[in-house]
C-alpha cells in the first residue's frame, strides 16, 4: 500500500507540471505565432498531450489523477476514503495553483493575475465529464468523417449525419441516435458518456469475438 503522503506529493508535482505545461505552452504559442490562432492550438495541444504521457508514465505507479473530478469519482466508487480524497483534492489544487504562478514567472509575468475571460460553455464541460471516464478530450477538435478514413475501416459509426457521411458498399455501418451534449445539464453529459462508453465496450467485445 502506497503512503498517501507519497500519493498526495504525486497528485502535487504531478498537476503543478502538467498546468505549467499547459499555461506556458499557451503563453510560447501566442508569442512564436501572434498571427495563426490554429498554430497557436496546434503548438499548445502537442506540448500539452507530451507533458501528460510523461507524467503519466511517471507518476502512475503511485498516483496520476491530476483532477479533482477524478478522484471524487474514485471516492464515489469506494476506491478513496473520504479524508485521502479530500488530502488528494488539496494537493492537486495546490499544485495547480503552484503551476500557473510558475509558468507565469518563467515567462517574466506577474505571478498572480485576474482572468477576464469568460470560461465556460457545453464544450469545457463535455470535456470535463469525459475526463472523469480516464480520457481527456480537452485538446481534442472534431473531425470530419473522410472517404480515406472511411475506406480503411472495418466498421463505421455514426451519429445522425445521414446521406452527408460517406458511403462505401461493403462496409458495415452502425447509426448511435445519441442525444446532442450542446447545451445540456452536466447530468445529461454525463448520460450521454456513459452511453458512448458501453456502446463502445460491447462493439470491441463483438469485434474481438469475431
Amino acid at each position: 500500500m502506497i503512503p498517501l503522503a507519497r500519493r498526495a506529493l504525486a497528485e502535487f508535482v504531478g498537476t503543478a507540471f502538467l498546468v505549467a505545461a499547459i499555461i506556458g505552452s499557451g503563453i510560447a504559442a501566442v508569442r512564436l505565432s501572434p498571427h495563426d490562432v490554429g498554430l497557436q492550438l496546434l503548438e499548445n495541444s502537442i506540448i500539452t498531450g507530451g507533458a501528460l504521457v510523461a507524467l503519466i508514465l511517471a507518476l502512475q505507479p503511485v498516483s496520476a489523477a491530476f483532477n479533482p473530478i477524478v478522484t471524487v469519482v474514485e471516492r464515489a466508487l469506494g476506491g478513496l476514503t473520504s479524508g485521502d480524497a479530500a488530502l488528494l483534492i488539496l494537493a492537486q489544487l495546490t499544485g495547480g495553483i503552484a503551476g500557473a504562478m510558475l509558468a507565469n514567472l518563467m515567462f517574466d509575468l506577474p505571478a498572480l493575475n485576474l482572468s477576464t475571460h469568460h470560461r465556460s460553455g457545453h464544450g469545457l464541460w463535455l470535456g470535463e465529464v469525459v475526463a472523469t471516464a480516464g480520457i481527456d478530450i480537452t485538446a481534442e477538435a472534431p473531425k470530419l468523417l473522410t472517404n480515406d478514413a472511411v475506406s480503411e475501416a472495418d466498421v463505421v459509426v455514426t451519429m445522425g449525419c445521414g446521406a452527408a457521411c460517406p458511403y462505401y458498399p461493403g462496409k458495415r455501418y452502425l447509426d448511435w441516435p445519441l442525444t446532442d451534449p450542446a447545451g445540456q445539464p452536466i447530468e445529461v453529459v454525463r448520460q450521454v458518456r456513459d452511453e458512448i462508453r458501453q456502446r463502445v465496450t460491447a462493439l470491441m467485445a463483438e469485434l474481438l469475438d469475431d
